[in-house]
Order: structure tokens, then C-alpha cells, then sequence
């Protein structure tokens, strides 16, 4: 007899909950000890997406308002704490 699981499906563990970014843990140690954070990802449009990526957590979370996201050399992408 086949069981109807009316489109359930069985995973190995739950899922983030939305809202929260990968980056978070990143901006927050950003936020609380301040200096600059910087990853070269060594691709143009890499580098301009993550920082766009980032700067769209950034503006919907409040809380990392002062932080501040930059590419430089168009590879390099930097997280600075300002103000």
C-alpha cells in the first residue's frame, strides 16, 4: 500500500532559516572588532558580484550600518568597519 506524503520530502537536516546571509558571521566579527577584511577572488565580475552581495545584507540589516564593502584592483574585495 503506497503512502501519500502530499509532497514531503525527506532530508538530512533543516535548512537555514531565511533572512540570515553566509556572510553574517563575517560582518559580525567585522562589526565587533572593527579593521579591514579583504579576499582576493582573482575574477572581475566575482569580485563586483560579492561585494554587491554583500552590500545588499548590509543594507537590510541595521545593525551593520557602519560597515563599509569595496573592490579594489577590480579582484579584491574589502569589509571595513568606519565611524
Amino acid at each position: 500500500m503506497a503512502v501519500n506524503l502530499m509532497g514531503f520530502k525527506k532530508v538530512s537536516k533543516i535548512p537555514a532559516p531565511k533572512g540570515r546571509s553566509i556572510y553574517d558571521p563575517l560582518l559580525t566579527e567585522v562589526r565587533k572588532t572593527g579593521g579591514i577584511y579583504v579576499l582576493n577572488v582573482e575574477d572581475t565580475k566575482r569580485a563586483y558580484s560579492l561585494a554587491a552581495t554583500i552590500k545588499q545584507v548590509i543594507k537590510r540589516n541595521e545593525r551593520y550600518g557602519c560597515l563599509y564593502v569595496g573592490v579594489v584592483n577590480h579582484t579584491t574585495v574589502f569589509v571595513e568597519k568606519r565611524g
